[in-house]
């Protein structure tokens, strides 16, 4: 017969902790795969080549987009209902909206010839700016199909061109409304490429309020 040794009882502690935590590994659960998926806006197909701007042409001072409260979340926004939204837990912005926004604006400017520069925060201190835009974006989700009627997205923001220099006065105040376009409520890429649409057509009515000449 075989006599196990006597342990002193601060091995026997240490023995028996061990067989807990060796006996526990079997408990931990396997890791879960991530579902998340990521999406952006993106600018249109421009056409790369440097615009025949002329050394005169204006110079916008583009300060930083903002948005509604309920937007300010990576998570993508759905409208189920006129007061009820839902923040898509496993769908959201690859980077900031507001900053994704600003990229598609600035991008389209910078292809009307009409505009010769356009410049983020913090301003250079050297050189004129003959103008600051503001945007806020008011609404950038999707919208649920309901009652029969079929899901949209859905893009408005108030845009603001206004002087530079010490007494700055606003030109122009205008409040943009993209079309509603049709959208499943399950496609997120599409989504995105349709808010991304609807961004680039914010950018062209801005082109459209943008005056002939500086100070006009």
């Amino acid at each position: 017969m075989n006599v196990m040794p006597s342990l002193p009882p601060r091995f026997r502690l240490v023995a028996f902790g061990m067989g807990v935590l060796m006996g526990g590994c079997g408990l931990v659960p396997p890791p879960q795969p991530d579902y998340t998926r990521y999406f952006l806006l993106t600018e249109p197909a421009l056409s790369g080549a440097p615009h025949a701007s002329a050394p005169e042409g204006l110079r916008i001072g583009l300060k930083p987009v903002t948005l509604a409260a309920y937007l300010g979340s990576r998570q993508i926004v759905v409208r189920r209902a006129e007061n009820e939204i839902a923040f898509q837990e496993y769908d959201r912005w690859a980077e900031p909206l507001e900053h994704s926004v600003a990229r598609v604006i600035r991008a389209q400017l910078l292809e009307d010839p009409v505009v010769a520069d356009v410049f983020s925060p913090p301003f250079p201190l050297e050189g004129r700016r003959d103008y600051d835009l503001t945007v806020h974006i008011v609404r950038c989700e999707g919208v649920s199909a309901t009652r029969g009627a079929a899901g949209t997205a859905v893009f408005a923001a108030v845009i603001e061109l206004s002087t530079t220099g010490a007494e700055p006065r606003t030109v122009v105040r205008r409040m943009f409304t993209a079309p509603e376009a049709a959208w499943d409520g399950k496609d997120f890429g599409r989504l995105a490429g349709l808010l991304s649409a609807d961004a680039a057509a914010l950018a062209q009515e801005i082109e459209g309020v943008f005056p002939k000449s500086p100070g006009t």
